[in-house]
């Protein structure tokens, strides 16, 4: 999805943290708006992407997106 990658392109993964219900990926934002703007028409795209991309390591089952302060 082009128009998602543009979204992402001043997103950057800040961290992989194993939790007992698995990986959680964290993912910094540049703004709220575009957290926020993720989370409502993307999020399910992301976490189904990092899902994939560890289905043979340890399975990422959660991203969060977050914003610096």
């Amino acid at each position: 999805k082009a128009a998602c990658r543009s979204w992402l392109g001043n997103t950057t993964i800040t961290r992989m943290q194993r939790i007992c219900d698995g990986p959680v990926v964290t993912l910094l934002c540049p703004s709220p708006f575009v957290r926020e703007w993720l989370t409502q028409h993307y999020l399910a795209d992301i976490t189904g992407w990092f899902v994939e991309a560890t289905k043979n390591d340890a399975r990422v089952n959660r991203v969060e997106l977050i914003t610096e302060g």
